[in-house]
């Protein structure tokens, strides 16, 4: 898959890393992201998405989301019951719906264009810096239930020591121990209509990055709860909507002020929502309206951010994507932790996916 991407930003003020710099406008990223993907069987019952990616920002290609697992069905209370184990290096990365933090919209943003410093544990934060070991069955086709166990494993970084920020992306710091994470799921068709509601979460405890190599000590307690909706309906023949919603909740207890400060057990919380609906024209056209925003406290953000995102885009051919992104910020603290700015955001960008699959594919979009 290979994207490339063009940004301009309304103001270059949110962008500036210190008081009165002037950065680039209209940038252009050849490549933004080149990336090889493998999805399908691998044997009787196993199978795997496994991605290889190079990125502009980082220049280098590193090993990125993973999911590898053993699928088997039963019968149980009279209806089908798929069950199986999966290994994974990003929570989330193994989940069906698009509206959780691997795969929810915006599906490609820019890398150039300043965005909230926010995100929690479970939104992003663990990605490629984890290994996950779970168990999930999905009963008569609507029930989902998953559990998961995740160790860190940072790439770059020798075994058995801490997070070391200066050749590792892993900035949350080092899980003590596992750290659990759950997915609770129901899905039901009516009629024409689909819908999916569910609920996530992760709880860990983080040593942070500044103990490097030690992996013990004192640490940060993370709560992550989320909710999230998926619905989808044929309008026609050929088109169709769908809409999704997240929601997650972050309560982090902080002991080694390495979070905003935080010790003794202080508490800090943070807020996320991402709304989008999507009108599909047939297989060769989407337009997408966003909304999002992040709140909470002083000490996980340094101001609330909100917005929208208009998308459209263009399916000439197979494997081919053209995209126009629009995002607006309403309100938006970004890299200035004393400046409110107003940020719209232009994007057009290019995708071509080359996939190699054997036995049956497993591929996402």
């Amino acid at each position: 898959m290979l994207q490339v991407g063009f940004t301009n930003v309304a103001s270059t003020a949110a962008l500036r890393r210190t008081a009165g710099q002037d950065i680039q406008n209209n940038n252009v990223e050849f490549p933004q992201q080149l990336s090889f993907f493998f999805a399908g069987e691998i044997s009787p019952h196993m199978g795997t998405f496994l991605r290889f990616t190079y990125s502009q920002p980082n220049d280098k290609f590193r090993w990125d989301s993973t999911d590898v697992r053993y699928a088997n069905h039963t019968t149980l209370f009279g209806g089908d019951t798929i069950y199986g184990v999966t290994l994974n290096n990003n929570p989330t990365v193994q989940d069906v719906w698009n509206t959780v933090p691997a795969w929810g919209f915006p599906f490609a943003s820019s890398n150039t264009a300043g965005t909230p410093t926010y995100s929690a544990l479970l939104d992003g934060r663990l990605a490629q810096d984890v290994a996950g070991l779970g168990a999930y069955t999905l009963v008569n086709g609507h029930l989902y239930v998953e559990a998961d166990a995740y160790r860190s494993a940072h790439l770059g970084v020798p075994g058995g020591t801490g997070c070391d920020p200066s050749i590792s992306s892993c900035s949350p710091g080092t899980i003590q121990n596992f750290a659990p994470y759950w997915r609770l799921a129901w899905q039901q068709n009516f009629g024409a209509n689909y819908l999916e509601v569910g609920t996530l979460g992760l709880y860990a405890r983080l040593v942070p990055a500044a103990n490097f190599p030690a992996v013990n000590g004192v640490s940060d307690k993370y709560t992550d709860v989320g909710v999230d909706a998926q619905y989808e309906r044929p309008v026609n023949d050929s088109d169709s909507i769908s809409a999704h919603m997240l929601y997650l909740y972050e309560n982090v207890d902080g002991y080694s002020g390495a979070v905003g400060g935080l010790v003794n057990g202080e508490s800090a919380q943070g807020r996320t929502l991402r709304l989008n609906g999507t009108y599909h024209l047939g297989h060769w056209a989407t337009g997408t309206v966003a909304y999002f925003q992040k709140t909470g406290n002083s000490a996980l953000i340094t101001g609330d951010s909100r917005g929208y995102i208009l998308q459209a885009s263009y399916l000439p051919w197979e494997n081919t994507k053209f995209t126009a992104q629009y995002t607006g910020y309403t309100r938006q603290q970004h890299l200035l932790p004393a400046r409110l700015a107003d940020v719209v955001i232009t994007e057009v960008r290019v995708a071509a996916r080359l996939l190699v699959t054997r036995g049956t594919p497993v591929v996402r979009y």
